[in-house]
């Protein structure tokens, strides 16, 4: 069994792929070019915003609308401590100081009260991650930042195609960013990402950036990065663009499924939660357990069932030796850490998958309390 079964969708759309990147390689345009342009195109009418810039993964997007919204050394920037090491190190190399954010319970998410206490005359950018597939609240954020004056970026990693009533993910912030690695809601085969926004200074700032400084008339405005989405990734990512809305309801069926086969254990785990003004990318499926003891026992129980599962940002960044000077008090962050599994899923597993692993888990629990 697969935790995500990315063989199962390409043979899905194998006729489809194939002949895309067969056109892509028959075409000789290997970076940048038409289908990349197209890409970029397509991704921005999708999410609703004006500008996408491809880039090569999702690192990159971040570091470079960081830099593109003026993060230095003389500020700081708030940001969750749960969440995958990219958002926090690309503040860490631009040399601001990072503030930690704590989570919400519920959610993952980070907590907007927590934010608005975290906030100073030296802070310049707020980052939400839309965690494990469910946007941040990407109104309340917006509206903080608005009211201090600086920016808001949405890292968007986990969550293209997730929406938060009619706003989808990667439209709404100042700045907005995604990766396409191959495990995401919608990932190419290799390395991929793009940063979203509705301002035109920021994506010629953000573009100049990616391409080595070098302007439309080949003359090297800034010093930059070579940052590009290749073409037969592009190829790729047009082909399952096509087919993300109907990926996300499916998404939205199999997490039904694992929510009604737990049903009867409400005491023992909590399933995601889903606000009702939103629909989750479901990027993973993340349970909690009310006994900390329980997501390495069941873990083991699981491994040994032939059934893989993870342990997402156990223990979270601000707790790893890079971060630790960023000294931060995150009770909910530091107790959910301890407490979560993420399993198997994909949109296009079966019933008798999900019960297979649901009943696992479920046998495991019994094992733990006798």
């Amino acid at each position: 069994m697969q935790f995500i079964d990315l063989n199962k969708q390409y043979l899905r759309y194998k006729e489809r792929i194939d002949g895309a990147i067969s056109a892509s390689l028959s075409s000789s345009s290997f970076i940048l070019g038409k289908e990349v342009n197209t890409l970029e195109s397509r991704l921005a009418e999708y999410v609703g915003c004006k500008y996408c810039l491809t880039v090569a993964n999702g690192t990159d997007a971040l570091h470079i609308a960081e830099i593109a919204m003026g993060i230095d050394s003389n500020c700081n920037v708030i940001l969750p401590s749960y969440t995958w090491v990219s958002t926090a190190e690309t503040i860490e190399m631009l040399g601001a100081e990072i503030r930690f954010a704590d989570i919400d319970k519920e959610t993952f998410n980070i907590d907007p009260e927590h934010v608005k206490k975290l906030l100073d005359a030296n802070t310049k950018l707020i980052i939400g991650v839309s965690i494990f597939g469910q946007t941040c609240e990407l109104e309340e954020l917006q509206k903080i930042a608005d009211q201090a004056q600086i920016n808001f970026l949405e890292d968007g990693a986990q969550s293209f195609g997730a929406m938060i009533g009619n706003i989808k993910s990667c439209s709404y912030a100042d700045i907005s960013t995604t990766s396409f690695f191959p495990s995401k809601p919608l990932g190419c085969y290799g390395d991929g990402g793009a940063i979203f926004t509705n301002n035109v200074e920021i994506y010629n700032k953000c573009k100049l950036l990616a391409r080595h400084g070098q302007d439309d008339n080949k003359v090297f405005q800034i010093a930059g990065f070579n940052s590009r989405l290749d073409a037969i990734q592009a190829a790729v990512l047009n082909v399952k663009l096509d087919y993300i809305d109907e990926e996300i309801q499916l998404r939205q069926d199999v997490a039904s499924f694992y929510k009604d086969k737990f049903s009867a254990h409400t005491d023992e785990i909590i399933v995601p939660h889903i606000k009702n003004n939103m629909i989750s990318a479901y990027a993973q499926y993340t349970i909690q357990f009310l006994d900390s003891g329980l997501p390495e026992f069941v873990k083991k129980y699981l491994h040994e069932s032939g059934i893989p599962s993870v342990t997402y940002y156990t223990p979270p960044v601000h707790m790893h030796p890079a971060y630790s000077k960023h000294s931060s008090t995150l009770n909910v962050t530091e107790k959910l850490s301890s407490r979560t599994l993420s399993l198997p899923f994909h949109p296009f597993m079966t019933q008798e998958e999900v019960e297979f692993i649901s009943s696992s888990v479920i046998k495991a629990l019994e094992l733990f309390t006798e």
